[in-house]
């Protein structure tokens, strides 16, 4: 086979022309890819930042402590981080020209020309979306990426919030069996006094049967309560990606960012709307992406109907003429050649149009449904905070001061012999009953400022503002019509 000879220099300037024109037709990155990106880059700056602060946890540690630590660690919201760095790598893709097409022919039988036999021919084309088909794709492709960062956001406000959750309850657990202890220890002392009087006979054997039958219902709240531990500090450990059976200690105290109800939820306050407040969750920006992504879809579908170019050039080897005297003989031809695809099946693109309207309508109306349920939550956190405090104040200003005092003086009736024991027992456990159901109203409180946060999020979000979404949406827009008109 004969290799192939150069021979006309002309041919240089055709064929290193090609790169530079696909090049130039590739672009390159809009406005909207560099603010992705952007956004992107601040969040793996965040979990930088956050992993290389995060230390050993002591043996009380903080809440926030703990909370960094799970966002450092949780394998979960890791895996979500490398899906959006994916889908924002896919937005190069869906931009990119389809690849070009090297092709080679040999003639096994030569084809006869005036100027000599053709031989072999050399082929390169590249295949370009008009209309601005491949910034819709690049549009559908960011908006996935978008949707994808949404949704690492939402990982990691249910991330924060399960872990506090779990810290709360064990808060609780750990404060419960300290009541429990102290009022295990109030009847010990009380059983003392109780076989002293019943060994005088100044006390009914009931009363020290009562009082053992008490003290084995204490010892088997206090054993329950230990292994309600165990499978809590098993799940805190897995948010935290250590061994199930790691050592888990808490501080006395809750800390005062969850003792307070948080300014926005309180009645007649002058921050934000919690409409302006909703705008920001991520599963309000999900659903806005996935209705931009089914948007572009639908204006890709309405251009499919419209051709495609493809430029290309082609080399054909010329063998000298055997012919003597014959003018330009042996030399080789160059082709320019431009095609055009022919979307002529009319059906599939009428029903592939129809297939995107429906899915713009159904993204539409997702979006619709999404803020309606993140109303009617948000309504549910409001009266959780409300109901909590209430119950807060009740127990701590109103039944635990009666219940002391109501205790108080049964026990001395009892100890002048004007009261039963029985009256005794019931006013302890009442006390118990209520100092109990002030623990569990503070971790209520707890919970719903927790959940206030994951569905109100950090006003200082990395997350887009609606105004800077909306802007965003308009030059999208705007790249697509500068994309059509070239």
């Amino acid at each position: 086979m004969a290799l192939l000879t150069w021979k006309d220099s002309r041919l240089n300037a055709h064929v290193c022309l090609l790169p530079v024109l696909f090049a130039v037709a590739s672009g390159c990155a809009g406005s909207a890819e560099t603010r992705a990106t952007a956004h992107w880059e601040n969040v793996r700056e965040a979990r930088t930042r956050a992993t290389e602060s995060s230390a050993t946890l002591t043996t009380t540690p903080e809440l926030e402590d703990v909370l960094q630590s799970t966002e450092a660690r949780n394998p979960s919201l890791e895996s979500a981080f490398d899906q959006w760095t994916a889908n924002l790598e896919g937005v190069g893709v869906a931009k990119a020209l389809p690849n070009p097409k090297l092709g080679y022919a040999y003639f096994l039988e030569s084809v006869e020309t005036r100027v000599g036999p053709q031989r072999q021919k050399f082929s390169l084309s590249q295949s370009f979306p008009l209309f601005g088909k491949r910034s819709l794709r690049g549009s559908m492709a960011s908006s996935v990426a978008e949707e994808s960062g949404a949704k690492y956001e939402a990982e990691r406000r249910k991330l924060l919030y399960d872990t506090t959750r779990l810290w709360l309850e064990f808060f609780y657990l750990q404060r419960s069996l300290q009541t429990v202890e102290d009022n295990t220890t109030y009847m010990r002392s009380l059983a003392e006094v109780v076989q002293r009087r019943y060994e005088t006979g100044a006390a009914q054997h009931s009363s020290l049967i009562q009082t053992q039958l008490e003290l084995a219902t204490l010892k088997d709240r206090l054993a329950r309560l230990t292994q309600e531990q165990q499978p809590i500090a098993a799940a805190l450990n897995a948010k935290l990606d250590r061994p199930a059976d790691a050592p888990i200690g808490l501080p006395d105290t809750l800390p005062k960012a969850l003792q307070t109800i948080p300014a926005a939820a309180v009645p007649g306050s002058t921050t934000p709307t919690f409409e302006a407040l909703l705008d920001r969750h991520p599963k309000i920006q999900a659903a806005e992406a996935r209705r931009e992504r089914a948007r572009a879809a639908s204006t890709l579908a309405e251009k499919m109907s419209f051709p495609d170019l493809t430029l290309g050039f082609e080399y054909i080897e010329t063998a000298d003429s055997e012919m003597p005297g014959v003018a330009d003989r042996g030399k080789d031809a160059a082709v320019a050649v431009a095609m055009i695809d022919l979307p002529l099946w009319f059906d599939r693109n009428d029903a592939d149009r129809g297939r995107a309207h429906a899915r713009l309508s159904g993204a539409e109306s997702d979006l619709v449904e999404t803020r309606n349920e993140l109303r009617a939550e948000l309504e549910r956190v409001l009266f959780e905070l409300s109901d909590a405090d209430r119950r807060m104040q009740l127990y701590n200003d109103d039944l635990l001061p009666l219940a002391r005092q109501s205790l108080e003086v049964v026990t001395q009736q009892f100890a002048a012999g004007s009261s039963s024991f029985t009256d005794v027992i019931q006013e302890q456990r009442r006390l118990l009953d209520l100092e109990l159901s002030l623990d569990r109203a503070r971790v209520d409180l707890g919970l719903a400022i927790a959940r206030w946060n994951q569905l109100i999020g950090d006003p200082t979000s990395n997350l887009p503002s609606a105004a800077a979404r909306t802007s965003e949406g308009a030059t999208n827009d705007n790249e697509r019509r500068e994309g059509e008109s070239r």
